[in-house]
């Protein structure tokens, strides 16, 4: 890797940190390397639905793009912190049954789990699944809000998380 390859990775990874403070990888090379690989098993799927051999049933191709989705907005700490919340008194009896209860996990109040799984990421990444471009992107409208927070841009504004640096040009 030479010295402007090295400069665009880093100069891409703190724009990141910066979008997303909550990354659990802090060093800008390291996070771009995890994010460009995810970016390829992304890419592959959506190649392999292009061109085949087809998945056996649709829901294994939904199924690895949301593992790599749960896993690129795990790298990037693009989850709202969890802080459930706590509804009306639920009907278990204290002690063992109240520390066993599923419904309130100990507390006494019935806690919407539901709610918390399916809350929306911080910033809307998402797998775009065309094979002609790259697959970890994010939506143009928080882009279009957030001007200049990250330079990696496709043509229709999406943001590129895991672009490939390697030819950048200077």
């Amino acid at each position: 890797m030479n010295a402007k390859t090295k400069a665009a990775i880093i100069k891409h990874g703190e724009q990141l940190l910066a979008i997303f403070p909550r990354a659990t990888e802090r060093d800008p090379v390291k996070l771009c390397k995890k994010l460009r690989r995810l970016e390829r098993e992304g890419h592959a799927i959506g190649l392999r639905l292009c061109n085949g051999p087809q998945y056996r049933n649709p829901e294994e191709a939904e199924n690895l793009i949301a593992s790599i989705l749960a896993q690129v907005n795990k790298v990037l700490g693009n989850r709202h912190e969890y802080q459930p919340k706590t509804g009306a008194a639920c009907g278990c009896k204290r002690g063992i049954e109240r520390d066993n209860c599923a419904n309130c996990e100990g507390t006494g109040r019935v806690i919407d789990f539901h709610a918390i799984r399916n809350r929306k990421p911080l910033v809307p990444v998402f797998v775009n699944l065309d094979p002609r471009g790259y697959a970890l992107k994010i939506e143009t409208e928080w882009m279009l809000d957030n001007v200049g927070k990250l330079s990696q841009r496709d043509w229709g504004d999406y943001g590129l998380i895991a672009p490939d640096l390697t030819d950048e040009e200077g």
